[in-house]
């Protein structure tokens, strides 16, 4: 199995997989191969970047046909009411703000199988607890 982690700096959050290649690609660097890994993920990207919808299809395209595309990002889009009750995204140097529904938009504009797209938490240590986060998962086609 072929894993590449897009965006993913230096491997900071790679899975521990004994069974797989494990390859890193960070944003900005020379494109990594297209059409050759089994999963891509794209882990807590999308919210730094200029044009996320660019990047998740850069990182898309790099999925073999069949392969999976792994999407995490911080679930922080406000609304109206929760400002109004005082309850704002608690990270606030991200450029792109999440939903489910902006997730699986993205993902669907792909062109894909969307397989799932859900909110879930994540224990961020300099946070000093949980975060909510928005998960997606594409089959490439």
């Amino acid at each position: 199995m072929r894993l590449l982690d897009y965006g993913g700096g230096e491997g900071g959050i790679q899975p521990v997989l004994n069974f797989a290649e494990i390859h890193t690609y960070d944003v900005g660097e020379c494109r990594p191969s297209l059409g050759i890994y089994d999963v891509v993920q794209c882990m807590h990207v999308l919210e730094h970047v200029g044009n996320p919808l660019a990047t998740i299809r850069e990182a898309f395209d790099c999925c073999m046909i069949g392969g999976l595309l792994y999407v995490e990002v911080p679930y922080e889009f406000t609304t109206v009411e929760d400002c109004v009750n005082g309850r704002l995204p608690c990270i606030d140097e991200h450029i792109n703000k999440f939903s489910i529904e902006s997730v699986r938009a993205m993902l669907e504009s792909l062109g894909g199988n969307i397989l799932s797209v859900e909110e879930g938490s994540i224990e961020i240590l300099h946070l000093n607890g949980s975060a909510r986060v928005v998960r997606g998962l594409a089959r490439r086609i």
